[in-house]
């Protein structure tokens, strides 16, 4: 008891030396842009994070993946920054996208190649990609990143007091007018490694025939698969951009040397209007409730193992299923673990995952997957019955704690910076925008709370799917 209260006590000291006095202070600009503001005056620097949605929801379908491509082609420029010739350089990459469009097609197509290879060399002479990181990096601006958190994805740079305006501009100007250049070998990039993500993804299989069963038709069943490797049109990659990086859309957080009151004047200045047109409000398709029992199999599995999903309802907070998903299993412990070796053995196998795809106001899943080496008799069915029985009560608030502090742990050694505390509130409030934006650690949900979601989920009819080798 007293060694965990001690390492309670570090943690907390550690974190509060770690956070800003002061928490995001939430900002609306004229054309609608979201920020949130967070001065620490004992910083050297301002960290700039810009998350948009990044899922198979906000993806054209048969695209997935499609925005964050376009995220990382924005660094390459727009047409007011980069084009020696704009017009010129806009049919040359029309052309040249028309020429991978074939190419892609059939690789055989030696023409598609040659031409390909000449509208290349067209473009590249018509264009600076490098333009409008130099700029940035004059403003100054420096390492700017991209990545994916969940279900969005994140523009991280660094900038100075003295900065914030020319930054400003650019982000805008990034947005308005862009150019998207390099859109083909950018797009294989990132199907290159959605395809290495599935190929890692021991129960890739199971997991979409789940998905199948229980959100066939909707943005998760899209999510579970790979997408066609034909290049996205111009068109709709614009369709896309607009749809993702609206001022609606996004949300931008900034965190460090800065003064709120003349920031709040200069991003006022900067983000007035935008060009882009309003997101159209399409309803999600709302998935039935599962009435009976869906059951499949598939083969290609390395261990036996049964997945088995639950509908989630759609939560206004994450903390709570974060909590629920780590006191269950959390890598070789957990109250399910623990439950199903027991009835098994040690060498089962248990992780559990929720939301499962990652989609931002979508309904997703809360997946449980066994693997046993000795078979698949009774394993979905002891999965079942540990499931309802571990929902049937509050878990223990020590073993909450004792989870707790391993999340903790995991959220500090993710956010030991303060760019990537400025990334991680970002991605949460595009993620999660009706749970208030905190720099601080995720709270230690009450027993109740946790008892009450899993109560609500685990006792629903779930989907089973079976897989062999």
């Amino acid at each position: 008891m007293r060694r965990r209260r001690r390492e309670a006590a570090a943690l907390a000291a550690l974190l509060a030396a770690m956070l800003p006095a002061q928490a995001p202070a939430p900002f609306t600009a004229p054309d609608g842009t979201r920020f949130l503001l967070a001065p620490d005056p004992s910083a050297v620097a301002v960290h700039w994070a810009v998350a948009s949605p990044g899922d198979a929801a906000h993806d054209p379908p048969g695209h997935e993946g499609l925005s964050l491509t376009l995220v990382h082609t924005s660094l390459l420029g727009t047409w007011h920054t980069g084009s020696r010739d704009h017009e010129r350089e806009h049919e040359a990459l029309m052309w040249l996208d028309e020429a991978w469009q074939r190419m892609l097609r059939d690789p055989r197509d030696a023409t598609a190649a040659d031409d390909v290879k000449r509208w290349d060399e067209q473009t590249r002479e018509l264009a600076d990609p490098r333009a409008f990181l130099r700029r940035m990096a004059a403003a100054p601006a420096w390492r700017p990143e991209v990545q994916s958190i969940g279900p969005t994805t994140v523009l991280t740079l660094s900038t100075t007091r003295a900065g914030i305006a020319a930054v400003a501009a650019m982000l805008v100007e990034r947005r308005e007018d862009q150019a998207m250049r390099d859109l083909p070998r950018t797009w294989l990039r990132t199907l290159e490694e959605r395809n290495r993500v599935h190929a890692g993804d021991p129960h890739r299989a199971m997991r979409a025939e789940l998905v199948a069963l229980t959100l066939a038709g909707t943005p998760a069943e899209r999510a579970a698969r790979l997408p066609d490797p034909a290049l996205p049109p111009r068109d709709v990659a614009a369709a896309t951009w607009a749809l993702t990086q609206h001022p609606s859309a996004t949300v931008h957080v900034l965190l460090g040397d800065f003064d709120l009151a003349a920031t709040r004047t200069t991003l006022a200045r900067a983000f007035a209007a935008t060009l882009l047109p309003l997101p159209p409000q399409t309803p999600g398709i709302a998935p039935q409730p599962l009435a009976g029992v869906r059951r499949s199999s598939v083969r290609g599995v390395a261990t036996p193992a049964v997945a088995v999903g639950w509908l989630l309802p759609l939560l206004a907070n994450g903390d709570t299923l974060a909590a629920a998903c780590g006191w269950l299993a959390d890598g070789d412990d957990g109250a399910l673990v623990r439950r199903l070796r027991q009835a098994r053995g040690n060498d089962c196998r248990v992780t559990v995952s929720a939301p499962w795809p990652e989609l931002a106001g979508e309904t997703t899943l809360l997946v449980v997957e066994a693997a046993d080496p000795k078979g698949l008799a009774g394993l979905a069915d002891d999965v079942l019955a540990a499931c309802r029985d571990l929902a049937a009560s509050p878990p223990p608030a020590a073993e909450l704690d004792a989870s707790h502090r391993a999340r903790l742990r995991r959220w500090l050694a993710g956010n030991r910076d303060p760019r990537a505390q400025a990334a991680a509130v970002a991605a949460q409030a595009v993620a999660w925008p009706k749970q208030p934006a905190s720099l601080a650690a995720p709270d230690t949900p009450t027993p109740a709370a946790v008892h009450d979601l899993l109560r609500t989920v685990l006792t629903r009819q779930a989907a089973i799917v079976e897989g062999t080798p």
